[in-house]
Formats: structure tokens, C-alpha cells, sequence
């Protein structure tokens, strides 16, 4: 596969080589250099939600982690 260097060194991957690597705008890529290669690999995604949950939700919650180990009994016992 050819790529052609652009104006200020931009290149474009292809959209079957960003397919196939799941890439996506804003994706970040590592680049190294060994001797005469360019070798680039993506960089694990972090990408961090917040996760909005009411206090009385949150406390039910945490006391059902201090349970008895039954799933299902802790489980009622967390809907309820």
C-alpha cells in the first residue's frame, strides 16, 4: 500500500486501514522509527463517562456489597 506524503508531512490512512483498526477521529497514534520504517499503532482508548447516581441509590448500593453472598437474596434485597 502506497500513501503519498502531503503538504506540512500529512498523511491519510485509508478507510479500509482505519476500519480494520477501529480508528476514529481524535484517536491518538504512537509513532516509532526503525531505521528506514515509520511503524505506527494506536494508542489504547480511555474513554471515560460519568455515571450520574442518587445518594439514596448509591448508600442501597453499598450495603448490599456487606450482604450475605446469596445473589438473588442480595439482589431482592437491592431492588426492594
Amino acid at each position: 500500500m502506497l500513501l503519498q506524503v502531503q503538504k506540512r508531512g500529512l498523511l491519510t490512512l485509508p478507510k479500509a486501514v482505519r476500519d480494520q483498526l477501529r480508528l476514529e477521529e481524535g484517536d491518538v497514534l504512537e509513532m516509532e522509527t526503525r531505521g528506514e520504517e515509520i511503524i505506527l499503532r494506536p494508542r489504547a482508548r480511555r474513554k471515560l463517562s460519568s455515571v450520574r447516581i442518587e445518594a439514596g441509590k448509591l448508600l442501597k448500593a453499598a450495603g448490599s456489597l456487606g450482604l450475605g453472598g446469596d445473589a438473588l437474596k442480595d439482589t431482592e434485597a437491592y431492588e426492594s
